[in-house]
């Protein structure tokens, strides 16, 4: 069985075929990366302790950027029902760095 195409419905896909090529061509090669560049992490200090995250630089703006960083321990056996204990991983409490860098699963 062969599907047939009109003229109609062949431009708008070729133009929409280009326009999608043209814009992968200049984000791969660069041209477009100044508009959205990721650059290195940055640390900053907190009350709780260090917390890493994301430089982003877009229109020659810096952001940080943080993802999932931790407010307590997590509500689990014991702490269903207590009330809230701080976050006590190896990232805060001066034990070293909370990596939020990326986010984390959703449960």
């Amino acid at each position: 069985m062969t599907i047939k195409m009109s003229k109609t419905m062949k431009t708008p896909l070729k133009s929409i075929v280009t326009i999608v090529s043209l814009i992968s061509y200049l984000n791969i090669n660069g041209i477009a990366g100044g508009l959205f560049t990721k650059s290195p992490t940055v640390e900053v200090k907190t009350t709780s302790g260090f917390v890493k995250g994301n430089r982003l630089s877009i229109f020659d703006e810096e952001i940080q950027e943080f993802w999932s960083i931790p407010y307590g321990a997590a509500p689990v056996g014991k702490l269903r029902f207590a009330k809230p204990k701080p976050y006590s991983a190896k990232g805060f409490l001066g034990r070293g760095t909370v990596d939020s860098t990326k986010p984390n699963s959703t449960c």
